[in-house]
Parts: C-alpha cells; sequence; structure tokens
C-alpha cells in the first residue's frame, strides 16, 4: 500500500509541476525551465521505479532534487515543500496500513 501512495503523490506532483511551468515562464525569466522538466521526468521515473526496492529511496533523492531546482521560485519552492511533507506523510501512513494488515 505504501507504493500505491507514493506512487500518487509522485504522479500528482509532476502534473502540478508540469502545469506550473508556464506559470513561472511568464513570471520570473531566471528559473530554469530545463531544471523543471527534468524534475518531472524524474517524477515519472520515479513511480515507475516505485515497483523496485531502490523506489522510495529514488523517491526521496526525487524529492530534494526537486526542491533544489525550485530554490530560485518561491512558489515553486513552496509546492516542493508541500509535496515533500505529502510525501513524507504518505510513506508514513503507507508503511502503517502494511504493517497492520495480515502477512499472507
Amino acid at each position: 500500500m505504501s507504493k500505491r501512495l507514493l506512487m500518487m503523490v509522485a504522479l500528482i506532483e509532476a502534473i502540478v509541476v508540469a502545469l506550473s511551468i508556464a506559470a513561472i515562464q511568464s513570471l520570473d525569466t531566471s528559473t530554469s525551465v530545463v531544471g523543471i522538466v527534468l524534475a518531472v521526468f524524474a517524477l515519472i521515473v520515479t513511480a515507475g521505479a516505485l515497483r523496485s526496492r531502490w523506489g522510495v529511496l529514488f523517491g526521496w533523492l526525487t524529492q530534494g532534487y526537486v526542491m533544489v531546482v525550485s530554490f530560485q521560485n518561491f512558489a515553486l519552492f513552496a509546492l516542493a515543500l508541500i509535496f515533500a511533507a505529502i510525501w513524507w506523510w504518505a510513506y508514513r501512513l503507507g508503511k502503517q496500513i502494511d504493517n497492520q494488515r495480515p502477512s499472507s
């Protein structure tokens, strides 16, 4: 269950960050669009990578990368912090659900 929750968070974050590209470009030209596009790509790869053992670690690294890329724009950085908090919450909640389920 935890990987499914994290997959949903990564995909929703990828959609939100991708939709923010046009707004960021019109408001602020100092933000690197290439870095944001790479962050969207990394989030999509993260959603797929969660099927493997290293997927959660890759997800944490991707969350960090999104924060680093978004330092230049306050609104995008706020979104990155919010989604990092949601990622942490989904990780904890998923682990609790997994621990409460009977093993088969």
